[in-house]
């Protein structure tokens, strides 16, 4: 056994190995564990040891375990506020999970041993559709954690971390405003209930007053102080000049009439705003076997991380978190009705300052996951040009 600086027996693992020893006894005679083998099975269940009582994890309970487990631990949350450009060491939640998966690690980097044998878990590397952001600097940390403490993670232990840091940002909650609505009365103020219900009922955080308005009264108003307008599907045929403004189908279920108006109150969280403007520019289908020159596009003495989404549509991600000018772009070849000629490529080119923005940083999380997750959505982008944000996630 290598000598480590680690009070085995100060460990609630060595009382439990101390206790199946002595009930062993009991029924098997001359039953005996030499001290080296008893310290080997302690080992074993610390390194087994699922920590989720953080106020076990004590210095009196793992000696120095702890310190290297709070260094490898917080060498993990520096690597991370780096690459995504906020501070990842503001959640407590993530500090104390974070800490209780390193303590095994942390005994098995001292003993210079590593846990390679994964039974039942998902390879995250193959995984590339689930928040491909983070995935991608995970894989750069594990590289990096390896160099430094000449450790490698398993599949296992590279999936908890994965995880744990992934709870951490989805606990990013997206500030909204509250909406001033309007609803344009065509046919009587009664008719106009249900959509009022509907949406004081499925959206009311969302929403700082409802006024029921027929046109006249809205012609002759001063000054208009509402975000969106809503009316019935026959607003379509008349002339109403308000914008933005949302036309109600008749005869959908309460169901629909919710999906349907989800994407107005996007407008709540203010992504156009917060976010560069959409911009759209065309690929020379001479790029369909040949290297497509992104890097001309790049702005100057900007390093872009890249992601490559492999698939029939084929994504790649350039982005650069730090960025003074901001821009979002996105490359595509031309399409000729249905048919996109050239190749099933799309390049994404984004530039932001984050600058410990985490409300910005999510925006991104939620966009590029919407990407990946549903490329048609990324197409149809495309060939409407749309540059709202909320299409992404209609």
């Amino acid at each position: 056994m290598p000598e480590v600086a680690f009070d085995y027996q100060t460990t609630e693992e060595y009382e439990l190995v101390d206790k199946l020893i002595k009930i062993l006894k009991q029924h098997f005679e001359e039953f005996t564990f030499s001290e080296e083998i008893i310290q080997f099975l302690t080992y074993i269940a610390v390194i087994s040891t699922d920590l989720y009582r953080f106020r076990d994890c004590t210095v009196e309970n793992y000696d120095t375990l702890i310190d290297l487990a709070e260094q490898t631990r917080n060498f993990i949350l520096k690597e991370l506020s780096g690459y995504l450009q906020i501070d990842a060491f503001d959640s407590e939640v993530c500090l104390k999970d974070l800490l209780k998966i390193m303590i095994p690690i942390s005994l098995k980097i001292k003993l210079g041993v590593s846990d390679c044998v994964d039974l039942g878990y998902r390879n995250i590397r193959d995984n590339h559709e689930q928040d491909p952001l983070l995935l991608h600097f995970m894989k750069k940390i594990s590289r990096q954690f390896q160099v430094k403490y000449a450790y490698q993670f398993s599949e296992n232990e590279e999936h908890m971390i994965f995880s744990t840091l992934l709870l951490m940002l989805n606990r990013i909650t997206l500030d909204h405003r509250k909406l001033r609505l309007a609803i344009i009365a065509l046919d009587g103020r009664l008719s106009t209930q249900q959509l009022k219900f509907n949406l004081q009922h499925h959206f009311s955080d969302y929403i700082e007053r409802i006024e029921t308005k027929v046109l006249y009264e809205l012609d002759s108003m001063a000054y208009h102080t509402y975000d969106y307008y809503l009316c019935s599907n026959y607003g379509k045929n008349m002339n109403i000049h308000y914008s933005p403004i949302y036309f109600a189908e008749e005869g959908m279920t309460e169901l629909e009439y919710v999906d349907s108006l989800k994407h107005i109150f996007f407008d709540a969280f203010d992504y156009n705003k917060k976010l560069p403007e959409i911009k759209y520019e065309g690929i020379n289908p001479k790029y369909k076997f040949n290297h497509f020159p992104i890097e001309t596009h790049f702005h100057y003495g900007c390093e872009y991380e890249h992601i490559e989404i492999p698939g029939d549509i084929h994504l790649h991600i350039y982005f650069h978190l730090s960025s003074e000018q901001e821009a979002f772009k996105i490359f595509s070849f031309p399409q000729n009705g249905s048919t996109q000629i050239g190749g099933e490529a799309y390049y994404l080119l984004i530039n932001l300052n984050v600058n410990g923005d985490k409300q910005k940083l999510r925006m991104l999380l939620d966009i590029l996951n919407r990407t990946v997750t549903d490329k048609e959505r990324l197409i149809y982008l495309c060939r409407e040009k749309q540059t709202d944000y909320s299409q992404f996630f209609i």
